[in-house]
């Protein structure tokens, strides 16, 4: 049985997780789609509509002009959101997103070592077993991320993650994306998915990485201090035929957007995306083995 990939795969350079994507800016980190919800997470509805207001005194109050110049901006700019939905609604401009998205359904699959989506008889329909890792923290002072301790907390990440992506073959790392959750009105967990190809790699980079283990003395050397930080972690070894996934109209996110190493009919080292057509497969029949 042989699956059809949906998207570009052995590119030459390995693309970076869907995670890291999310902190890039031209500009600042802070900028970034990634930066720009942690930045909303941090304050609930009811302080958004403050500051608003505030800023709106502070225009009508500083300004010289009459009180209806100084409102028109914030009714410019309602219309033109409102415009651009309208206008999006009816397909008359590009809706942004949908940039990415991969219309019908798909699921995504341990590729081969050659770049292949061939299973034969008795193999399983994902391919191999699989390490998921689910890595939490949140802050719960009022200074959210402008608290000292969460700032550095946040520091020591970014540079575990730029190890892993810098030193994914090694660590058999494969991808993150990450989330947020939704039981706090503000300041919430923040959740990174990661996948690791086995346990093993896993316990490599968490007992040999100098970036892991300079954070884990940081934080135990803390104390008390860390105490209005909170962090976590859960891990999964799953075996072979013990897990699945499907997406429908979507863009690659999870292990979808997971990157693998491959070696080309030329014997080149190249980088694999693990989308395949679905083929109307159920549950059962993605997480059993090929039957013919």
């Amino acid at each position: 049985m042989s699956f059809i990939p949906l998207r570009p795969y052995l590119l030459p350079k390995r693309p970076l997780s869907q995670g890291t994507q999310g902190w890039l800016s031209k500009l600042h980190p802070l900028a970034s789609p990634n930066g720009q919800n942690l930045i909303k997470g941090q304050f609930n509805l009811t302080d958004w509509i403050v500051i608003g207001c505030c800023i709106q005194a502070l225009i009508v109050v500083l300004c010289p002009s009459r009180t209806m110049y100084t409102l028109a901006p914030t009714f410019a700019l309602s219309l033109y959101k409102i415009f651009k939905a309208i206008l999006i609604g009816f397909g008359m401009i590009k809706n942004p997103h949908m940039k990415g998205v991969i219309m019908g359904r798909t699921m995504a699959i341990f590729p081969e070592a050659d770049g292949s989506f061939n299973r034969n008889i008795g193999d399983t329909v994902g391919g191999q077993g699989i390490c998921v890792v689910l890595l939490f923290s949140k802050c719960n002072h009022p200074l959210g991320i402008q608290y000292p301790p969460y700032k550095s907390l946040l520091a020591h990440g970014r540079t575990m993650f730029k190890d892993l992506e810098q030193n994914s073959e090694e660590y058999g790392f494969l991808g993150y994306s990450s989330y947020y959750a939704s039981d706090d009105t503000s300041k919430p967990n923040g959740l990174s998915i990661m996948y690791f190809r086995s346990l093993e790699c896993l316990h490599k980079y968490a007992h040999q990485s100098a970036s892991h283990r300079d954070g884990f003395e940081w934080w135990v050397g803390m104390g008390e201090k860390v105490d209005w930080v909170s962090i976590g972690h859960e891990v999964y070894d799953v075996p072979a035929g013990g897990w699945e996934n499907i997406y429908g109209n979507a863009k690659p996110y999870g292990f979808a957007a997971t990157s693998h190493p491959v070696t080309d009919e030329n014997g080149q080292r190249k980088w694999g995306c693990p989308i395949v057509d679905n083929r109307r497969m159920s549950a059962v029949q993605r997480m059993s083995t090929v039957k013919y």
